[in-house]
Parts: structure tokens; sequence; C-alpha cells
């Protein structure tokens, strides 16, 4: 009975070890992770980028993301040690499909992180946030292109669409009202301005 007491023992401070042992980051969690700007370049899709943004009090992970056209359902390449991408309080994080060209243009980013397959986004349809297994898929979405396109290729019909850019301006969430509404708001066209929103 002793030695039995002796393994239980033994196994709950070896579960405790590995539960300590996994990064906090791979503990964290992605809802409230919100598309705060979005740049789809019509006449040079390798100049696309989408900014995404924590408007919550807490860390927050992105760990998913996909273009509905693309059959892979996660599109970044996520270190298995830690689970996904840190997106801090009030800060930013931005998906661009070519870093040179992105830098050139609108300079170093804290937080930026290579997507190449943003340049393949058809005609229209959907791009969403979504945890790293796709259990929670939805986090946020947002359709683009033709509404008409966009709602056949798209099971969440009812989210904000926005136009595929000619004309240099990119499509700004409406970060008004409260932080837990901020998914339900629209996008306004504007002038290019990537990780503006950092505090």
């Amino acid at each position: 009975m002793k030695h039995l007491s002796k393994i239980c023992i033994s196994l709950l401070t070896v579960s405790a070890i590995l539960l300590l042992s996994i990064p906090l980051i791979a503990q964290e969690y992605s809802k409230g992770l919100i598309f705060s700007e979005v740049f789809l370049d019509a006449n040079n899709r390798t100049n696309s980028w989408i900014e995404i943004y924590n408007p919550t009090d807490t860390p927050l992970v992105l760990s998913g993301f996909r273009l509905s056209n693309i059959r892979t359902p996660n599109m970044l390449m996520i270190d298995e040690k830690k689970g996904g991408y840190k997106i801090k309080s009030g800060e930013c994080l931005i998906l661009c499909n070519n870093r040179k060209k992105f830098e050139d243009e609108w300079g170093k980013q804290k937080n930026l992180i290579m997507v190449k397959g943003i340049s393949m986004f058809n005609n229209g349809g959907y791009i969403e946030l979504s945890t790293k297994d796709m259990r929670d898929s939805g986090i946020d979405a947002f359709r683009y292109g033709d509404p008409e396109i966009s709602a056949k290729n798209a099971s969440f019909c009812n989210t904000h669409v926005i136009e595929i850019s000619n004309d240099g301006k990119s499509w700004s969430r409406i970060l008004k009202g409260s932080e837990s509404g901020f998914r339900n708001n629209g996008f306004e066209k504007t002038a290019p301005s990537p990780g503006k929103r950092d505090k």
C-alpha cells in the first residue's frame, strides 16, 4: 500500500512539472483578437498586408489564420513550443506577403510576420482568425471582394464586406464603443497606417 502511495505521489509530481514546463504563451487564448486594418492590393498582390489588433487588457495569442480559397486550414507557421504569436494588450501584429517590400514602403514594425499566401486571394471570399486546431473558428472574420462571390464562400454571411483596393487605400476597423463590440463594427476606407494603433 505504501509502495502504491509513493507511485501516486511520483506521478502527481511529474504531472505538475510537465504542466509548469508548458510555455505560458501556449496556455493563453486567441478570442478577442480582431482584424483592424486590411490592404488587399489589386494592382500588386504581393504588396498586400493585414493588421491584427488586441483591444483587450490581457496578452492574446494568434494561432490560426486562413483565406477561404486556400486548402490549408492554418496558413501560419507555428513554433510548437510557443503555440502562436503573442500580441500584447493594445498592440498590433501585421501579416505581410513580402517583408522587404513592406518595410521599404512602411518601415520596420515590431510585430511583422511574412505569410506568402496573403497574395493568393480570389475575386471574392472570406478571411478568418481561429485557434490553431480550428476548434474555435470565426474568432474574427470579414468578407472581401465581390459581395455575391464572397457570400457563396462564407459560412458566416453576416460578416463585413470590404473591397479589394485599386486606389492605394486600405480598410480600417472603426474602433468606437466598447472592446467587446469592436468585432461588430464595420470598416471604412482610409489612408494606410499599419501599426499605428499600438499604444
